[in-house]
């Protein structure tokens, strides 16, 4: 006879939406008289199944799938042997997608063995669940923090063409998006020219790790559709993310052919989509000082 009581569980997951995935474990006791394993040589194999005996092979939960056995097998019993009166382990990751709500989700899990669901000694049924609690899907500025905006101690005394400072707004989202590239910003709300900076990219969920991320800058007003920086720029993509980091300097080899000031970047992926996903402009302005 197969039969199993609850012993314990980790404590309830709390995961983001298209954030990363995580681990939760619960324990039963063996009650029955069989013993557990984890092959299935004498089959008697027992996995964690989503669902309960009187709702089997439930279709809500499954949402949360990240290497499963399937879609409504969730593990197989951690031990390779589980004697009767000893505790099995059984663990296993979920995640949660970046289109899924903010909510409460009800996760429901039994033991399965080849006789059928697993029931507690007594013959009752084993009601065991796990709360998942879902947090809104991060944001590019959720993502990477914004450095306070940079001080400048000055008086405005004179025009001096030897000390010009830029002030950017920075980027905050694109305008037109591809389908590798979400979203983009700059590590913080302002920049001046010679700062180090980093450009911080989320991609859409398949992006594959170790993928190249290539940065282009260009004049908004110019005549012509040449690259403002010519250097490349360029990352690599981890979880989704990458970080480049560069130095806001090309306007001192750069001459603006426009009246302003204006910059937009583009970014595509190395053998992805070839469309480039284009930001907002940048706004720069140039304002004068002496320090004193």
């Amino acid at each position: 006879m197969f039969a199993a009581n609850y012993h314990s569980q980790a404590n309830y997951p709390i995961l983001k939406a298209g954030g990363e995935a995580q681990e939760w474990w619960i324990k039963f006791k063996n009650t029955g008289d069989e013993v557990w394993e984890n092959h299935n040589n004498n089959n008697r194999i027992v996995k964690l199944a989503l669902g309960t005996d009187t709702q089997p092979d439930m279709r809500s939960g499954r949402e949360f799938k990240c290497g499963w056995e399937s879609p409504t097998r969730l593990a197989v019993v951690k031990q390779q042997e589980v004697q009767p009166d000893q505790i099995g382990h059984f663990s296993f990751k979920v995640k949660a997608s970046s289109s899924l709500k903010a909510g409460k989700y009800k996760l429901q899990v039994t033991p399965k063995s080849p006789a059928g669901w697993l029931k507690q000694d007594s013959g009752d049924s084993l009601n065991c669940f796990a709360i998942i609690e879902v947090l809104e899907k991060e944001t590019i500025g959720d993502l990477f923090s914004n450095e306070q905006l940079k001080n400048i101690n000055a008086s405005c005394l004179k025009v001096d063409e030897k000390n010009p400072y830029e002030e950017s707004t920075g980027l905050q989202d694109f305008v037109v998006p591809n389908n590798d590239i979400q979203v983009i910003s700059w590590d913080r709300r302002r920049c001046y020219h010679g700062d180090d900076v980093n450009m911080l990219i989320k991609c859409h969920e398949g992006v594959p790790d170790g993928s190249t991320v290539e940065i282009k800058v260009f004049e908004a007003d110019s005549s012509t559709t040449d690259d403002v920086v010519k250097d490349n720029i360029q990352g690599i993509v981890q979880n989704l993310k990458c970080k480049i980091p560069f130095k806001v300097n090309w306007m001192d080899y750069y001459d603006i052919e426009g009246s302003e000031y204006e910059f937009y970047f583009t970014a595509t992926l190395l053998g992805g989509d070839v469309s480039q996903a284009k930001s907002k402009l940048l706004y720069v302005e140039k304002l004068k000082y002496i320090f004193l």
